[in-house]
């Protein structure tokens, strides 16, 4: 159980709001005419190019569970950089069953053997989940020793939990924090730029969408190159490997 509002989450109402989002998202995504779609798709694409950037070959001939991924146009952003990992074997896991989902699981009762991945992919699910303990718990039971975790999560100091999508959010501090009690070590931390779409929106209708869109790509190169991005970027981005206590 987790607080939502005044109350609490069941797991029913949990997964009704999962199915609901997943809807949603799908839609978003098939509707190319919205005012904010380029800005979406750039903000997504820029996003895989720092996961890209962090992976590299890392996960080249390993076998990979991606979770919280693979249903229908929706997923495109996570199954663009899955088919490049160059990895043996990607399985994709989804709490809803759906085109493109190989198991129908949930991320924190997952029915693999232990040690049985080399790596996980696991990103925007952590702060949708009624127990992150649990989802961490059973990422460490299934990875094999120094397996490798890639994890994002919206920045807190960005993005407010809302207790409907968003259950909970981390400071970069506390995610951190949260991820070494688990024996995952960072090897690797970075933010991407803040949200396009909240500067994006409010200005749409005064100015060129693409001139705006201009303006984030010329700070793209400008950020990337900032040493503490993971702390004042719109979303947490950590690779760690699991460590031997």
């Amino acid at each position: 159980m987790v607080i939502k509002g005044r109350r609490q989450v069941t797991e029913q109402e949990y997964i009704e709001n999962y199915r609901r989002f997943d809807h949603l998202t799908e839609d978003l995504w098939n509707d190319t005419i919205r005012p904010d779609y380029s800005a979406d798709v750039w903000y997504n694409k820029n996003r895989n190019q720092i996961v890209r950037a962090m992976i590299g070959d890392k996960f080249r001939g390993l076998r990979v569970l991606a979770e919280g991924t693979g249903t229908g146009s929706a997923q495109w952003a996570d199954n663009e950089v899955l088919d490049g990992l160059g990895a043996s074997e990607v399985i994709k896991s989804n709490l809803i069953a759906g085109e493109g989902v190989d198991v129908a699981c949930d991320a924190c009762n997952l029915p693999f053997e232990n040690e049985s991945f080399d790596a996980i992919f696991c990103r925007e699910l952590i702060e949708h989940v009624l127990n992150d303990d649990l989802l961490l718990s059973e990422a460490r039971r299934v990875l094999r020793p120094n397996g490798w975790l890639l994890i994002t999560t919206p920045n807190g100091l960005h993005w407010l939990p809302d207790g409907f999508f968003h259950i909970r959010a981390y400071s970069p501090k506390q995610f951190i924090d949260k991820l070494n009690s688990y024996h995952f070590e960072a090897i690797e931390k970075r933010g991407n730029m803040p949200n396009v779409l909240r500067t994006l929106l409010p200005v749409i209708r005064t100015c060129s969408r693409r001139a705006i869109l201009e303006e984030f790509k010329n700070l793209e190169g400008i950020w990337n190159k900032i040493e503490d991005s993971y702390y004042f970027g719109g979303e947490l981005y950590v690779l760690c490997q699991k460590v031997t206590p």
